[in-house]
């Protein structure tokens, strides 16, 4: 027999709700890098995707909110490219998935490789399901923005051996045993000539070496030399000058 009935109510604390969003995926970050000489992708996310999580706290001041990550209760997820629901893009159809389940509920995996002419500005929305007080907070991330560098031409550079050239004639001994020998002092010998090429000579070879991208090559280029005169005006060095051989 029913002798009486009480009625408790009982209040909960609101929730205070946190949203962040962040990339976790540390070798496929949010900006990629093509390169056009080989049409790929550095990374490319059809082999090594991007993760993106939306991370949902929640937390009520009187503790009646059991676990801080809410990613678990989240309900109505939809993810945004460019502020266009990412169900309704044939571009994207088939190149992501959304986590289900569990603390990374939510969670965006880009299997699409972003080219160079496009930016993706992506943002997520859902419904936190409060069944304390049954109702529901909807969130909304700030964006995050996919985006791809155009990786330019390889770069070329020039090393020249010497760029500090000093010259006296006094210690010139090439030019003293050139001048011997064109007044029968003495007559030419080969390897006095070469014992005379002690660095202080007249007559130098300078190696010149292209790069391209860092690395050496001796093809696919011409040189061009030229001559420095008054007011930095260049006049290219021509087969008859006699400075240069």
């Amino acid at each position: 027999m029913e002798t009486g009935r009480k009625r408790i109510r009982r209040d909960f604390a609101p929730l205070t709700v946190s949203v962040a969003i962040s990339c976790e995926s540390a070798y496929s970050p949010s900006t990629q890098v093509y390169n056009a000489s080989t049409q790929e992708y550095e990374p490319d996310r059809s082999v090594s995707p991007t993760v993106i999580r939306p991370i949902i706290n929640a937390h009520a001041a009187d503790g009646s909110w059991p676990n801080p990550v809410a990613n678990s209760s989240l309900a109505n997820m939809k993810w945004y490219v460019n502020d266009t629901d990412i169900t309704t893009l044939e571009s994207w159809q088939n190149q992501y998935t959304v986590e289900a389940t569990g603390s990374t509920r939510g969670s965006l995996t880009v299997l699409k490789n972003i080219s160079p002419l496009e930016r993706a500005s992506l943002h997520f929305e859902a419904d936190l399901v409060d069944t304390r007080l049954g109702v529901t907070i909807h969130i909304k991330t700030d964006p995050i923005i996919l985006s791809t560098v155009d990786k330019s031409e390889d770069s070329y550079g020039i090393s020249i051996g010497e760029n500090n050239l000093r010259y006296s004639p006094f210690d010139d001994k090439l030019h003293l045993y050139d001048y011997k020998v064109a007044h029968g002092i003495i007559a030419a010998d080969a390897s006095v000539e070469a014992a005379a090429r002690d660095g202080n000579e007249y007559q130098r070879t300078i190696p010149i070496q292209v790069y391209l991208a860092g690395a050496l090559i001796d093809s696919g280029y011409t040189i061009k030399l030229y001559k420095i005169g008054a007011n930095m005006a260049l006049t290219e060095v021509s087969a008859s000058d006699y400075e240069v051989l």
